[in-house]
């Protein structure tokens, strides 16, 4: 054997549970006691998640919403359910109530890492400041590209944006020959 692939799946979000020196740490003791340099063995490795998972925010229009007075599970068909309970003090009593937003993605689209990848299992959607928006990020790594065209719903059109700081170094960077092609 003269190749060894270690593959991928390194988290690209702060918030992941290991850093990713903790588990560079514990990759490199494994590969120093088993694949010492000494045995001739080339060693690679699959980083894609871990450079573009944190490069996308989806952001998800939110199409319907409905007050249920019950507690309701995550998924419902192709939409994300996104619940708030909050206390109803109005003319229901004392019942909580739970709202449920329908977005224009869901499981089947953009979401469907949240049933095929168990490291990326959690979303944390938050409000747009225009209210029917919300947008939920580190979604770049196996979201879209796994989406489908389930019930003949249309993937999730991209948008590329950028700030102008970064259009601006990006520019510089071609003029100066640092990167290419421009």
């Amino acid at each position: 054997m003269t190749l060894l692939d270690i593959g991928g799946g390194f988290p690209g979000q702060n918030d992941f549970k290991l850093t990713f020196e903790e588990i560079a740490a514990d990759i490199n003791k494994a590969l120093e006691e088993f694949f010492p340099p000494s045995c001739g063995v080339s060693v690679i490795a699959e980083p894609g998640r871990y450079y573009v998972t944190s490069a996308v925010t989806l952001a998800a229009n939110v199409i319907a919403k409905k007050v249920i007075m019950e507690e309701l599970s995550s998924f419902n068909g192709d939409q994300l359910t996104v619940t708030r309970t909050t206390s109803c003090r109005t003319d229901c009593g004392t019942a909580n109530r739970t709202m449920m937003y329908y977005l224009n993605d869901g499981v089947y689209g953009s979401i469907s890492m949240l049933l095929n990848d168990p490291v990326q299992s959690i979303v944390s959607p938050y409000p747009h400041r225009v209210g029917d928006w919300l947008l939920i990020d580190n979604m770049g790594a196996y979201t879209h590209c796994i989406s489908t065209t389930f019930n003949g719903f249309k993937k999730t059109p991209i948008y590329y944006v950028m700030s102008r700081d970064t259009m601006h170094w990006i520019q510089l960077s071609c003029t100066h020959s640092l990167i290419k092609p421009c």
